[in-house]
C-alpha cells in the first residue's frame, strides 16, 4: 500500500472555492487500493493559503486542521467501502482511532513556519457535513456549480422564484427537475400553499379575532383569485423563515401568475387549497392528536392532499391516473382518497417530519405525536417525553413511530414505480429519499428529545443529485432499510414490527430478504444430514459395510 506523504488542500475555509473539488481529484485518483482504516489515518497535512497571504496561525481555529484530517480519512476510505453511503468508525472502533494532524514543514505561501503537532482525541471530533467523496462533490456541485435557471422576464415571476428559492432552497432545486411545462404551476401551488400554512401557523396573525381567522382559512381558495390580494403583518412571529412575512405582504405577485397559468392546473390548486384551508380552519386549536388513526387524519390534511394535488396535476400532464390513484396497503384510512398512493406518500414525508420536530414543537406547545402510544409505555403527556428519566420510554415511543412512517415506505415506492416520465419521477423520488434517510438517523437516537435531527448536508446533496432512476431508489432505500434493521434494539418493543417492515421494503427493492432465511435453512440442514452422515459412517464402518452388502445381494439376481 502506497503510504501518504503529504496531501495539499487549497481553500481558507470550508467556504472554499471550486479548486478544492480540483486538488481532491488529482490527489485522491493516485491512490487505488487501501486494505485499512487504520492504515489511512495518520498523515501529515500541508495548508495552503491559496490567496498566497501570509495569514498568522492563530486566525486559522485548529478545529479546521483536524476537519481536514477526519475530510482526508473518509475520502479515502469510500475506496474500500461497497456501501452507496460510508461512516466513519464508531463505537469501540472510533475509541481505538487517533488522526494525528502535523503542520510541520509548511511550503512557502503557507499559514505558518512552525505550525505546532496535534493529536486529537476521536471524542472530541466535530461533526462534518459529509462524510464521503462523493457527498463532498455533491455539496460542492450545488455550492458553487449549480445554478438556478433565471426566471422569465417578468416582475411577478422573478418575486415568486425568488421567494421559493429563500423559503425552501431544497424544493426550488428539485422543482428545476420537472418538465418546463410542471414548473410554473407546481411552482405557484407550493407558494399558495405555504401562504395558507403561514396564516395557521402564525399564532399572533388574527389572535384576538378568531372567527375571521377561521373565515380566512375557508376562504383562501377564493382570494387567490384577486390579482390584489395580500396580508399585511402576516407570519412576524415565525422567526424561522423571516421571508415569510415579505411573501405574505406582496402575496399579490403570487397571485397573478395564478391567474395565467392552464385552467386544468389551476383547477387542482384551488381544489387543494379548499380541502387543506378548511381541514386547518377544523384543527387551528388541536394541540396533538390521541390516536394513529387521528395521526393519519391529520397527516392527510396538511401533507396527503399536497400529494394528491401534485398527482392529480402529472395526470393532467400525461401520467396513468389508474396506475398513481390505486389502492395501497398502509395507513388507517377508509375512503378511497385516504388509501391511495398518492396520500400515502404525503403521509410518509409528514409523519417523518413531526417525528424529527417533537422537541421544536414541544417548545412552541404543539406536538403530534400519538398519546396513545407513548401512553403505552407509562408517559402521561407528551412533554414529558424531554424528561431524562423518561429517556427510555421516549425512546421505546421514538421507535414505534418511526416504524409506523416506515410501513408507508412500500407503498412510496410503488407510487415511484409507477410513474413514466422520469423528470416527474426525480421530482417525486427525491424527498422520499430524504424521508427514510431522516428515518435512519433518527431512529433509536435520543437526540431527538433534545434538537432536531436532520442528516447531514452532503448527504442530502447527494441524495439530491442521485435520485435519478428507480434502480438508484431502491439501492438507496435498501440501504436505509438495512442501516435501521441493523440498529434495532433487542429489547425494544416495536423490534419485531420493525425488522419485518424493513425486511418487506428490501424485498420490495429487490432484495432477497424473503428467501434468506429459507436458503440459510436448507444450507444448514443438508449439511447437518451429511455430516451426520459422515460421523455415523466413520464411527461404525459395519453400518456402511451391511448397506453395501445389501446392495450386493439385490443386484446379483439382475446379474444372470
Amino acid at each position: 500500500m502506497s503510504k501518504i506523504n503529504s496531501v495539499v488542500l487549497v481553500g481558507k475555509s470550508w467556504k472554499c472555492k471550486t479548486n478544492y473539488y480540483k486538488v481532491f481529484i488529482k490527489t485522491f485518483s493516485k491512490y487505488k487500493q487501501h486494505t485499512s482504516y487504520y492504515d489511512i489515518c495518520k498523515y501529515e497535512t500541508t495548508i495552503v493559503d491559496d490567496d498566497n497571504h501570509k495569514t498568522n496561525m492563530q486566525q486559522y481555529d485548529r478545529d479546521r486542521a483536524m476537519n481536514q484530517s477526519i475530510l482526508l480519512s473518509s475520502l479515502l476510505l469510500e475506496r474500500i467501502s461497497n456501501n452507496p453511503f460510508v461512516s466513519l468508525p464508531t463505537g469501540n472502533a472510533l475509541e481505538k482511532t487517533k488522526i494525528t494532524t502535523s503542520l510541520e514543514n509548511v511550503k512557502p505561501g503557507a499559514l505558518s513556519t512552525n505550525a505546532p503537532s496535534a493529536v486529537i482525541s476521536p471524542s472530541k471530533m466535530p461533526s462534518l457535513p459529509f462524510q464521503t467523496f462523493q457527498e463532498l462533490r455533491s455539496m460542492l456541485y450545488l455550492k458553487f456549480i449549480y445554478k438556478l435557471p433565471p426566471p422569465p422576464n417578468n416582475e411577478d415571476w422573478i418575486f415568486c422564484y425568488e421567494k421559493l428559492n429563500q423559503v425552501s432552497r431544497s424544493f426550488a432545486v428539485v422543482i428545476q427537475e420537472l418538465p418546463e411545462e410542471l414548473k410554473g404551476p407546481i411552482c405557484i401551488f407550493y407558494l399558495v400553499l405555504r401562504g395558507l400554512d403561514t396564516v395557521e401557523d402564525d399564532t399572533e396573525y388574527l389572535k384576538d379575532n378568531p372567527k375571521e381567522k377561521d373565515e380566512l382559512l375557508r376562504t383562501f381558495h377564493e382570494r387567490i383569485e384577486d390579482p390584489n390580494f395580500h396580508l399585511d403583518n402576516c407570519g412576524t412571529s415565525l422567526k424561522a423563515c423571516p421571508h415569510y412575512e415579505e411573501l405574505m405582504k406582496k402575496f399579490h405577485h403570487v397571485c397573478r401568475i395564478y391567474g395565467t397559468l392552464d385552467e386544468k392546473y389551476k383547477v387542482v390548486i384551488k381544489d387543494v387549497t379548499k380541502r387543506m384551508g378548511e381541514g386547518m380552519a377544523d384543527t387551528i386549536n388541536m394541540k396533538g392528536v390521541a390516536s394513529i388513526e387521528e395521526f393519519d387524519e391529520y397527516c392527510h390534511y396538511v401533507a396527503g392532499l399536497v400529494g394528491i394535488g401534485l398527482t392529480d396535476m402529472f395526470i393532467a400532464y400525461g401520467e396513468k391516473a389508474e396506475l398513481l390513484n390505486k389502492e395501497g396497503q398502509s395507513g388507517t384510512g377508509k375512503d378511497v382518497v385516504r388509501k391511495s398512493l398518492a396520500n400515502l406518500m404525503g403521509l410518509f414525508l409528514q409523519k417523518t417530519n413531526i417525528i424529527r420536530d417533537l422537541a421544536e414543537d414541544i417548545d412552541e406547545n404543539r406536538a403530534f405525536w400519538p398519546s396513545e402510544v407513548f401512553q403505552r409505555f407509562g408517559v402521561e403527556k407528551v412533554e414529558e417525553l424531554k424528561d431524562p428519566k423518561n429517556i427510555n420510554a421516549a425512546v421505546h415511543t421514538l421507535n414505534a413511530l418511526v416504524t409506523n412512517a416506515l410501513s408507508q415506505a412500500v407503498d412510496s415506492l410503488e407510487y415511484m414505480t409507477s410513474i413514466k416520465d422520469p423528470k416527474v419521477f426525480s421530482f417525486c423520488a427525491i424527498p422520499q429519499v430524504m424521508a427514510i434517510a431522516t428515518l435512519n438517523e433518527i431512529y433509536n437516537n435520543r437526540d431527538v428529545m433534545k434538537k432536531n435531527v436532520k442528516i447531514r448536508k452532503g448527504l442530502t446533496c447527494r441524495i439530491l443529485l442521485y435520485s435519478k432512476d428507480i434502480n438508484a431508489v431502491k439501492s438507496m432505500f435498501c440501504y436505509f432499510a438495512k442501516e435501521i434493521e441493523r440498529k434495532i434494539p433487542s429489547n425494544d418493543p416495536s423490534a419485531e414490527e420493525t425488522r419485518k417492515i424493513c425486511r418487506e421494503i428490501r424485498t420490495k427493492c429487490g432484495d432477497k430478504v424473503a428467501s434468506e432465511g429459507l436458503s440459510v435453512f436448507k444450507t444448514t440442514a443438508v449439511m447437518s444430514i451429511i455430516g451426520g452422515l459422515v460421523y455415523y459412517t466413520v464411527s461404525n464402518r459395519s453400518w456402511l459395510a451391511s448397506i453395501l452388502s445389501s446392495l450386493g445381494r439385490k443386484q446379483t439376481p439382475a446379474t444372470h
